[in-house]
C-alpha cells in the first residue's frame, strides 16, 4: 500500500528499519538514503507523477552536507506542487525541544521522532498513514 523513503546518514539504522518492517510487512517498498539532496533532486525531477512519489518519509536532522532541515525548507518551497502529499516523520537523535519545535512548524510534519523507532511506533505509523490515505479513495 504505501511506500516509504528513509533519509538518514547512518546504515545500520536504515538496515534495522528495513529489518522490521520486513517482520511485520508494513510498507510496500522502502527505499534508502544516505543524504537528502538526491532525495529532493528526485521529487523535483517527479513532482507531476505521484507513482513516483513516497507516501511516507523518515528524516534525519542531523546529516553531514544537505541536512534534513535543508531538506525541509526545499520540500517546503513545492510542496503545494506537489501530485501527492507525502507525510514527513523527523526520526531524529535530537532531543532538543527548539528542533522539535521547529520542524512541527512545517505543515507536512506529521511527528518528532526521538530514536529508536520501536516496532510499535512503526506498526502506528503505518496506521496512521493508511488511514488517511483509505479516506482518500
Amino acid at each position: 500500500m504505501c511506500t516509504l523513503y528513509i533519509i538518514d546518514d547512518d546504515p545500520i539504522y536504515q538496515r534495522i528499519l528495513v529489518i522490521m518492517n520486513s517482520r511485520i510487512k508494513l510498507f510496500r517498498s522502502i527505499a534508502h538514503y544516505n543524504e537528502a539532496r538526491q532525495v529532493i533532486t528526485y521529487i523535483v525531477e517527479n513532482k507531476d507523477q505521484a507513482q513516483k512519489l513516497p507516501d511516507v518519509i523518515f528524516l534525519d536532522l542531523n546529516m553531514p552536507g544537505f541536512d534534513g532541515w535543508q531538506f525541509l525548507d526545499a520540500v517546503e518551497r513545492i510542496y503545494s506542487s506537489l501530485a501527492k502529499k507525502m507525510t514527513i516523520y523527523i526520526v531524529t537523535t535530537s532531543i532538543l525541544q527548539a528542533d522539535k519545535i521547529r520542524a512541527e512548524a512545517y505543515p507536512f510534519v506529521e511527528e518528532f521522532i526521538s530514536k529508536p523507532l520501536t516496532m510499535d511506533k512503526l506498526s502506528s505509523i503505518y496506521t496512521e498513514v493508511k488511514t488517511i490515505y483509505d479516506s482518500l479513495g
